[in-house]
């Protein structure tokens, strides 16, 4: 079940987009320095409990931005369903993990996704040396994006 610890607007998580960040409980990868080491507790509110909820409270996002994917392969089925809900109301949906390595099949649900650990010496997404990555799925192929941050 996916926890989330809070919640709010932005502009700067996915380029052209204002986005509903949430961030996500549980986060495994433990990098030094993260930027949001409280996301590595298993502690917040229960976020099917919340979703709907959030989505009227920022009713003028374009984007539902989940900040960390947790530890467990079950809330794979929960970030699908919240991702094709967030669809049929005309929203884009964008995930942040930071796990290394290309996006996985079942992120093809997401119209981007951020992947990398924070590495402090490389810097964050803005940086051009950073080893994080930014996809935009196009007709599900993902597609590095990452230099739309540098521009």
């Amino acid at each position: 079940m996916l926890l989330f610890t809070e919640a709010g607007g932005s502009y700067k998580e996915v380029p052209g987009e204002y986005s509903l960040v949430i961030h996500i409980a549980g986060c495994p990868n433990a990098c030094e320095n993260c930027q949001s080491p409280w996301l590595q507790n298993e502690d917040g509110d229960v976020l099917k409990d919340s979703f709907e909820k959030l989505l009227h409270l920022y009713y003028a996002v374009t984007c539902v931005c989940f900040l960390g994917e947790g530890n467990d392969e079950s809330n794979r089925a929960e970030f699908i369903a919240m991702c094709e809900y967030a669809g049929t109301r005309g929203l884009k949906t964008c995930l942040y993990s930071g796990c290394a390595g290309e996006p996985e099949p079942w992120m093809r649900c997401f119209d981007f996704v951020k992947r990398g650990p924070y590495i402090e010496a490389r810097g964050p997404l803005i940086s051009p040396s950073t080893n994080q990555r930014f996809y935009k799925n196009e007709s599900d192929s993902f597609s590095d994006v990452t230099g739309m941050f540098w521009e």
